[in-house]
C-alpha cells in the first residue's frame, strides 16, 4: 500500500471543495477550509432556459422522491456513517464500481468532465481519480471515484468508489433528507453540537469521539488551529460533520451538507480490495527511510501506530485521559525520524543516565531553557532501552515558562545500539492552559508501546 502526495493533493483539495460545495453554489463548509468551490452545474440536468418549465420538473421531481420508500438499512445506519439511498438504491461507501454500475437503474452520464476518455460505457472509459456523474433511478448525483493501481489510471469500471459528492436528493442516515422540518431532524440526529439562525451543525471530532486537535497552536505544524466557534473546547477540523441549512420561512431543511474526512484521506491510497483499507483504530505498519548526508550506508525504519496518526493520517491524535482531564497525543508529521549509531556496548544504568543528560544538552545548547522544564524518563526492556524526553516549554511565553503543550522525543535503542528518534507533541485538550510533568509521564505507557513497534535495519547502499 502506497501514498501518492499528488493523488492527496487533488484528495485534500477536490474533494473537500466537493462535498462542501455540491449542491449549493453559495454555502461554503466552515468545517472544512475550502481552496475550490464545486457547484451544482456539473450534476444537474441541463437547463432548459424556461424558468416555468424548471419549476414544474422541480415539482415532478419531489413528488416523485415524497413516494419513494426508504430503505430500512438507512433508516437504521448509524448517524455517522456513508451510508445514503438514492432513488430506490441504497449506496454504501466505499463500493467498487462493479457493484454500483451492477445495481439496476445506475448508468454513467454521458457527458464527463472527469476521464482520459469518454462515454457513457463505465467498461471502456479510460478513468483517472476524479468526481464522475452518475444518474441513479433518474436523480443526477456524482462520486469521487479512485483507481486501484500504481499506473494512476485504468477503466472505470475497476475503479472504486469513494464518496458522494452531491448531496441533491440524497436520504441521509435515519431518514434525514432535504423538505423536512427542523423539528423531525432534531427527533432523528438529537440536538446540534452548534446552531444558527439557519443552520444546525452536527460534529463527531476525527473519526472517533475522542481524537481531537488542541487548541492552543505554536510553530509546530501538527498542531492545528481550530475555527474561531469552537471557542470552548478542543475540536478538529478533521472528521465527520453535518451542515444542515435551514429555509427561515417555512422552518424545513432546504440542504445538507456533510464531510468524512475519513474517507476522503483514505482515498489518496491505492488498493486494490476494499478490505485493505486501514481502519481507523487498527494499528498499521508504516514505512520510512533516513540516509546520513555522504555516508556508504542508510537505516530502512518501520513502525506501527493507529492509522488515523500515521502517514497521511497524520493530523490526528490519540488521546488518553488522567484523573477526568483529557490530552492528545501528535505525531510531530514535519520533523523527520532520525537515525544515530550509538558508541555504546551495552545498555547499563550509568550509560543510559549519561545518554539521556546528552540529549537534554543537546535540546538546550544555550541553556536558556529553565532546566526543570526540560525532563525525561528511560526504560530498559532486554537489549532494547527508550529514552522519553520532553521539552516542555512549547509555546510558553518564553523559555523558562511552562507552555501549553509539550514537545516529545521517543529514543528507541534496539539490540545494535542504533537509536530511532521520533517527534511527537502532547498537549491538553478542552481548553487546558498547560500540562504538568506528572501529567505527561502518564503517557510513557504509550510511547513505551509504541517504541516496541520500531525495526530499524542498516542498509548498504
Amino acid at each position: 500500500m502506497k501514498t501518492k502526495a499528488l493523488l492527496l493533493l487533488i484528495t485534500a483539495v477536490c474533494i473537500c471543495g466537493c462535498i462542501t460545495g455540491c449542491g449549493n453554489a453559495d454555502n461554503e463548509s466552515k468545517i472544512v477550509t475550502q481552496s475550490s468551490k464545486i457547484t451544482n452545474d456539473t450534476t444537474e440536468v441541463e437547463k432548459s432556459g424556461n424558468e416555468e418549465n424548471q419549476n414544474n420538473d422541480t415539482t415532478a421531481e419531489n413528488e416523485i422522491d415524497s413516494e419513494t420508500k426508504i430503505a430500512d438499512e438507512v433508516l437504521n445506519a448509524e448517524m455517522y456513517t456513508d451510508v445514503f439511498q438514492v432513488g430506490e438504491k441504497v449506496i454504501r461507501l466505499p463500493m467498487t464500481a462493479k457493484e454500483l454500475f451492477d445495481m439496476d437503474g445506475v448508468e454513467l452520464d454521458e457527458n464527463q468532465l472527469a476521464g482520459i476518455s469518454q462515454g457513457q460505457d463505465p467498461t471502456t472509459i479510460i478513468a483517472e481519480p476524479s468526481i464522475y456523474n452518475v444518474t441513479i433511478d433518474g436523480v443526477k448525483t456524482s462520486f469521487y471515484f479512485n483507481v486501484t493501481t500504481e499506473e494512476e489510471k485504468q477503466f472505470l469500471s475497476d475503479c472504486n468508489v469513494m464518496v458522494l459528492c452531491n448531496t441533491k436528493n440524497v436520504v441521509f442516515p435515519k431518514g434525514v433528507k432535504a423538505g423536512m422540518p427542523i423539528e423531525e431532524i432534531r427527533r432523528l440526529w438529537g440536538e446540534p453540537d452548534i446552531e444558527e439562525a439557519e443552520k444546525l451543525v452536527y460534529l463527531r471530532d476525527m473519526v472517533t469521539d475522542t481524537y481531537v486537535v488542541p487548541q492552543k497552536t505554536g510553530e509546530d505544524a501538527s498542531m492545528s488551529q481550530p475555527y474561531s466557534y469552537f471557542k470552548d473546547g478542543a475540536y478538529s477540523s478533521f472528521g465527520y460533520s453535518y451542515e444542515v441549512s435551514i429555509d427561515p420561512k417555512t422552518k424545513t431543511v432546504s440542504h445538507i451538507n456533510f464531510d468524512d474526512e475519513y474517507l476522503i484521506m483514505a482515498a489518496g491510497y491505492t488498493i486494490n480490495s476494499l478490505d485493505d483499507f486501514p481502519k481507523p483504530d487498527d494499528n498499521f505498519s508504516f514505512p520510512d527511510k533516513y540516509m546520513y548526508p555522504g555516508s556508504d550506508h542508510s537505516f530502512d525504519i518501520h513502525y506501527e501506530l493507529p492509522a488515523y496518526m500515521g502517514d497521511i493520517f497524520n493530523c490526528f491524535a490519540y488521546v488518553y485521559e488522567d484523573n477526568g482531564q483529557k490530552y492528545a497525543i501528535h505525531k510531530n508529521r514535519f520533523i523527520n525520524t532520525i537515525v544515530a549509531e550509538l558508541d555504546l556496548k551495552e545498555y547499563t544504568d550509568d550509560n543510559l543516565r549519561k545518554y539521556s543528560e546528552e540529549i537534554v544538552k543537546e535540546n538546550n545548547p544555550l541553556d536558556q531553557k529553565a532546566p526543570e522544564l526540560l525532563t525525561y524518563s528511560v526504560k530498559k526492556d532486554g537489549n532494547r532501552a527508550v529514552i522519553i524526553f520532553r521539552d516542555n516549554t512549547a509555546d510558553g511565553i518564553d523559555d523558562k515558562t511552562r507552555g501549553s503543550y509539550s514537545r516529545i522525543q521517543v529514543h528507541c535503542l534496539d539490540e545494535n545500539f542504533v537509536d530511532t528518534i521520533f517527534s511527537f507533541v502532547v498537549a491538553p485538550c478542552n481548553g487546558k492552559e498547560s500540562i504538568s510533568d506528572e501529567e505527561l509521564e502518564s503517557a510513557d505507557s504509550w510511547f513505551y508501546e509504541f517504541a516496541k513497534s520500531v525495526k530499524t535495519t542498516r542498509k548498504e547502499n
